[in-house]
């Protein structure tokens, strides 16, 4: 499996973000400093998709915690796209990720709200 690949578009007043591969020490630095600059001032939220996201690390979650706060302190909200029946939801859940993003099963239902 490769390392992550970013995707972004503007939908709205929300950025899009997709990521695929995956996410661990070796990436996560670039990866944030990406997803930071990419969202706009004007941006309500960041829809971060991770339904290609066949690995994540601890310093996947950390880097999640960071924009998450990073993204609360500019009034802005972080919301995570990740099936059911991906490998990282249960992570997700152990690691109470809900505490800091909304997290859709899917693209269509995130982008809706």
């Amino acid at each position: 499996m490769a390392l992550a690949n970013l995707r972004t578009e503007n939908h709205g007043t929300s950025l899009l973000a997709c990521l695929d591969g995956e996410l661990d020490l070796s990436n996560v630095p670039t990866i944030t400093r990406e997803l930071a600059a990419s969202v706009p001032n004007t941006a309500l939220r960041l829809v971060l998709d991770l339904s290609e996201v066949a690995y994540m690390d601890s310093a996947g979650l950390g880097m999640l915690y960071t924009l998450g706060r990073q993204l609360r302190d500019r009034q802005q909200a972080l919301t995570l796209v990740v099936p059911r029946e991906a490998m990282i939801r249960r992570v997700l859940e152990v690691a109470s990720v809900g505490s800091i993003a909304t997290i859709y099963d899917d693209q269509e239902a995130a982008l809706a709200v």
